[in-house]
C-alpha cells in the first residue's frame, strides 16, 4: 500500500499500488521510506508495537542513525518505551544475480519505475533544486545531450 496525497495520487495510481489519498490514521507493521523524506520520529505514531521504519536514508541531521541506536536500546529498557519499533536500513545485495532478478521483473512489468520527468544536462542545477525540495514524486533521468520535449 503506498500513503500518498494530493497531485502524487495519480502518479501512484501508475504503479499498481493500492494507496491512501489522504493518509489515514492508521498504524502499520512496515513503513517505507523509498526517498528518504521522512524520519523515524515522525513515523512512529503510526507504527504498531514490534513495527519497523524503513528507510534509504539517514534523515536530517542523520537522525535516522541515532533513532536506530536508540530504538535498539530502548527495546532493552524498563518499560520498552519504543514498544519494540525499530528503524531498518535495507543494504543492497552487489551481483550479477540481482541485476537480472531486476530486470526480468522490469521486463515482465511487475517492476515499473516511476519517472516524474526528463532533463537535458544543461538543466542539472534546476533538476538539484527540483530533488532538493523533496517534491518529486518519482526519479528524474537527467539526460548528457539536450533535454528531450517527451520522454524517451
Amino acid at each position: 500500500m503506498s500513503i500518498c496525497c494530493g497531485s502524487w495520487a495519480q502518479s501512484w495510481s501508475s504503479t499498481g499500488s493500492p494507496r491512501i489519498s489522504p493518509p489515514a490514521p492508521e498504524t502499520y507493521d512496515v513503513v517505507l521510506d523509498a526517498v528518504g523524506t521522512s524520519t523515524f520520529g515522525h513515523c512512529r505514531r503510526i507504527l504498531r508495537p514490534g513495527g519497523r521504519y524503513v528507510s534509504t536514508d539517514p534523515g536530517p541531521g542523520w537522525q535516522n542513525l541515532a533513532w536506530s541506536a536508540l530504538s535498539a536500546l530502548g527495546s532493552r529498557l524498563p518499560g520498552r518505551p519504543s514498544r519494540g519499533r525499530r528503524v531498518v536500513f535495507p543494504f543492497p545485495e552487489v551481483g550479477q544475480q540481482v541485476i537480472e532478478e531486476i530486470g526480468e521483473l522490469l521486463a515482465s512489468g511487475d517492476l515499473v519505475p516511476v519517472i516524474d520527468r526528463h532533463c537535458g544536462l544543461e538543466e542539472i542545477v534546476a533538476a538539484h533544486r527540483y530533488v532538493d525540495a523533496g517534491q518529486k514524486v518519482g526519479s528524474v533521468v537527467v539526460h548528457p545531450g539536450p533535454g528531450p520535449a517527451e520522454p524517451r
